[in-house]
C-alpha cells in the first residue's frame, strides 16, 4: 500500500488549488477524480472577483483557453419593469475546459493522480489517519494518507451534516439558439433567469422553489412554462427542448474541519448562483484550507488555532453572503407572489449604527469600553499565526487588521489622545495610509469613541473629517 501525506478527492477548482499549493510546501499529494475531463459544468460565469485569483496563483495565462469572452455589462431587470445595463467585468467561460486545464497543470507538477475512479471509499483508522480504497475499471488500488481533503462538491464522502441558510433552489437550464450577446438577469413571478452567451448558442437557466417544478408535473414543463414570460430579450424556443436540473440550494457543512480532514469549495459551503462566486468562493477557500492543513500536519500545538480560523472564515463568509442576497432579493419589486415573500422576506442583522458626533480637534478619543482584546488566529505567509485583536460584548467576529494593518497596536496608539494627535500619530507611524480613513473605519465599527461620550445617546458621523480638516491637522 503506497502512502501520501494528503489525499484529495475531488478535482474541480477546489480540489486542484489545494494539490497545487501543498505540493508547492512540500508534500506527497494524492488527487482522485471519478469522472473524466472535460466534463460539462453550468457554472461558466465568473464575476471579476475570479481575476485575482488567477493572478495571485499566476494562472492567467494557463487558464486563457477556457475563456469564451469577458463581458462589461449585464442587464438586469428586477428592482422594477425597467431594463437596467450594469457594467461590470464579468467572464465566461467553457468550465470543461477550465477544469481541464486546472488538472493537467496539477499533473505537470508532479501531484500523482487518480481519474475516472468508479469507486472510492475511505476508512478512518484508530490512529487518525486514513485508508483509500478505488476501484479503476477492474482493478481495487488501497492507498494511506495522514490528512483527507474533500473537495467532492456538494456529494460528501464524510457524512457530517449540512444545514440551508437560505431558502432551498432548484436550477433548470437549455441551450438555445443565440438570442444575446451579454449576460441577462430577470426576475419572474416564481423564481429568476440567468442567460449568458455560450460558445455559438445561449445557456439559461430558471431558478425556482422545489414546489415549482412539482406545480408542473416536471422541470421541462416548469421551463417551459417560465419562458414565456421572459422579457429582456426574444427567444426562440425549439418544439423539443432538452432541460437539465440541478440542486442550486445555499448550504453549509456542520462540521468543515477536524484534526485530521477538511472540507473545501462547495463541499463546505455553497453560494446562491445569483452571485457567480462559486469558483472564487472554492479557489479562495482552497487557498486557505493548504495553509491550515500546513499548520495541522507541522505545528500540532496550533491546531485549535488552526480549526477554530478555518470555522470563522466559513462561518463569515456564509453570514456575509446571506445578508447580501437577502438585500438583492428585497430589491425586486415587479412580483409580490409567495416566492418572493420566502425568499426576499428574512431579516438580517444591521450592525451599522447612523452615528452622528460632531467631533473637535480637541476632542479626547479612548478605545471603547465595551471592547475585550483576544488572541485570534489569522492567514500567514505559511502557517496560521495568532495575533492580538478586538472583540465587541455579544459579537463573535474579531477584528484582527484594516488594510493589512494590525488594528490592536493603532488602538493603543490613538487611545487617551485628541483628534488631532490621533491624526498626527497615524500619518507618522502609518505614512502609506490615509489617517482619515483609518480613523474613520475605527469610529463607524465603535472601537473608538470620544471619552465620556454616552454611545446610547449620540451618533458619529462619519463624513465629518473632510480633506480640509486633514490639511488643517496635518500642518
Amino acid at each position: 500500500m503506497e502512502n501520501f501525506d494528503i489525499c484529495i478527492v475531488g478535482a474541480g477548482p477546489a480540489g486542484c488549488i489545494t494539490a497545487l499549493e501543498l505540493q508547492h510546501l512540500g508534500y506527497k499529494v494524492l488527487l482522485i477524480e471519478k469522472t473524466t475531463f472535460p466534463r460539462f459544468h453550468i457554472g461558466c460565469s465568473f464575476s471579476s472577483g475570479i481575476l485575482h485569483w488567477l493572478t495571485t496563483l499566476k494562472l492567467t495565462d494557463l487558464l486563457s483557453p477556457a475563456l469564451l469572452h469577458k463581458h462589461s455589462m449585464t442587464s438586469i431587470l428586477w428592482e422594477d419593469n425597467t431594463i437596467i445595463n450594469k457594467y461590470e467585468q464579468g467572464l465566461t467561460v467553457d468550465r470543461g475546459i477550465f477544469d481541464q486545464l486546472l488538472l493537467q497543470h496539477v499533473i505537470s507538477l508532479g501531484v500523482h493522480v487518480i481519474q475516472s475512479a468508479m469507486d472510492v471509499r475511505i476508512q478512518e483508522m484508530p490512529d487518525t489517519t486514513w485508508m483509500i480504497q478505488v476501484k479503476k475499471e477492474n482493478t481495487f488500488f488501497q492507498f494511506g494518507a495522514r490528512f483527507l481533503v474533500e473537495a467532492t462538491g456538494r456529494k460528501s464522502l464524510l457524512k457530517t451534516g449540512k444545514k440551508g441558510y437560505l431558502p432551498p433552489l432548484i436550477a433548470t437550464y437549455a441551450f438555445l439558439p443565440q438570442s444575446f450577446k451579454h449576460p441577462i438577469v430577470e426576475a419572474s413571478a416564481e423564481g429568476w433567469f440567468w442567460g449568458t452567451p455560450f460558445k455559438d448558442v445561449s445557456l439559461i437557466a430558471y431558478f425556482s422553489h422545489p414546489t415549482a417544478v412539482q406545480k408542473y408535473k416536471n422541470s421541462n414543463n416548469c421551463y417551459t412554462a417560465a419562458l414565456q414570460t421572459f422579457q429582456t430579450v426574444s427567444l426562440l424556443i425549439p418544439n423539443n427542448l432538452q432541460t437539465f436540473t440541478c440542486n442550486a440550494s445555499s448550504y453549509e457543512d456542520k462540521s468543515p474541519i477536524a484534526s485530521n480532514y477538511i472540507k473545501v469549495g462547495d463541499a463546505a459551503y455553497t453560494t446562491d448562483p445569483i452571485s457567480a462566486q462559486g469558483v472564487t468562493k472554492a479557489i479562495k477557500s482552497a487557498v486557505h484550507a493548504s495553509k491550515v492543513i500546513h499548520t495541522l500536519l507541522q505545528q500540532p500545538h496550533m491546531n485549535e488555532h488552526a480549526i477554530a480560523y478555518y470555522e470563522q472564515l466559513i462561518r463569515r463568509d456564509v453570514s456575509q453572503h446571506g445578508q447580501w442576497m437577502n438585500d438583492f432579493y428585497g430589491r425586486q419589486q415587479i412580483f409580490q407572489t409567495p416566492f418572493w415573500q420566502q425568499y426576499s422576506g428574512r431579516q438580517t442583522m444591521d450592525n451599522t449604527i447612523d452615528f452622528h458626533l460632531h467631533l473637535e480637534p480637541q476632542d479626547l478619543l479612548m478605545i471603547h469600553p465595551d471592547l475585550n482584546f483576544v488572541k485570534s488566529p489569522v492567514l500567514g505567509m505559511r502557517f496560521i499565526e495568532v495575533q492580538n485583536a478586538v472583540v465587541k460584548k455579544r459579537e463573535e467576529e474579531p477584528y484582527v487588521f484594516i488594510d493589512n494593518l494590525l488594528i490592536v497596536p493603532i488602538l493603543k496608539l490613538i487611545h487617551q489622545q485628541t483628534v488631532f494627535n490621533s491624526i498626527n500619530l497615524l500619518y507618522k507611524h502609518y505614512p502609506h495610509v490615509n489617517p482619515i480613513y483609518l480613523l474613520r473605519y475605527l469610529i463607524n465599527h465603535q472601537l473608538i469613541i470620544k471619552k465620556e461620550y454616552e454611545i446610547n445617546e449620540k451618533t458619529i458621523d462619519p463624513t465629518y473629517f473632510t480633506d480640509s480638516y486633514k490639511e488643517e491637522s496635518l500642518s
